[in-house]
């Protein structure tokens, strides 16, 4: 076979991303339209998270890429990205990338950033306990435990089975080897880091 003939199926092919699902209920990644740059995945498990709670949540679906797409030169791995409208609820994946040779069960990290709400109510409540006199405490803290339990379970985000959590794309990654140099080559920027751009 020619480099040609070869090159030439490389282009036409259509490479395949293998799932294996752990359960009946675990779902495929699906892309809502065709030119979509990622695949949305699923929540297998109902889960709560609270304000400041990062929990990891089961797809129980593998994934494996493509072997042809892995060489010694350079790799592919899965990267696992925010769902803009999960995003936008404030809830963002904190695990990012999952390497070529992981074929397990995919995980997706996810937190809750939602606590300001909460330092509002902690706010709230010592400037009422400056109120409050010594025989009051009792009553405060009780006041202060239904207050907190509101905040938390109304900022709160609830996951369903089922539900989209966030999306995955496909990085080529090249491979490199790092080696110490006595020196870097110089550069227009050089040590100039955060702001040197300007606003």
């Amino acid at each position: 076979m020619k480099l040609e003939d070869v090159e030439e199926i490389v282009v036409n092919s259509t490479y395949q991303l293998s799932v294996k699902r752990l359960t009946p209920t675990a779902r495929i990644p699906t892309k809502a339209y065709s030119s979509d740059a990622g695949w949305d995945v699923y929540s297998d498990e109902d889960v709560t998270i609270y304000p400041g709670e990062t929990k990891k949540i089961n797809t129980n679906i593998c994934l494996q890429l493509p072997q042809i797409l892995h060489s010694s030169f350079e790799t592919i791995s899965i990267l696992v990205w925010d769902r803009g409208s999960v995003g936008a609820a404030g809830i963002h994946r904190t695990a990012g990338v999952s390497d070529f040779g992981y074929n397990s069960n995919l995980f997706i990290c996810l937190t809750n950033l939602n606590v300001l709400p909460l330092i509002r109510a902690a706010a709230e409540s010592f400037v009422k306990s400056l109120h409050f006199s010594n025989t009051d405490d009792a009553f405060f803290e009780n006041n202060r435990i239904d207050i907190f339990e509101r905040v938390l379970e109304e900022n709160a985000y609830h996951i369903k089975q089922g539900d989209k959590i966030a999306q995955i794309l496909i990085q080529k990654i090249i491979k490199l080897n790092p080696i110490e140099v006595n020196e870097l080559v110089k550069t227009d920027r050089g040590s100039r880091c955060l702001g040197s751009s300007g606003r």
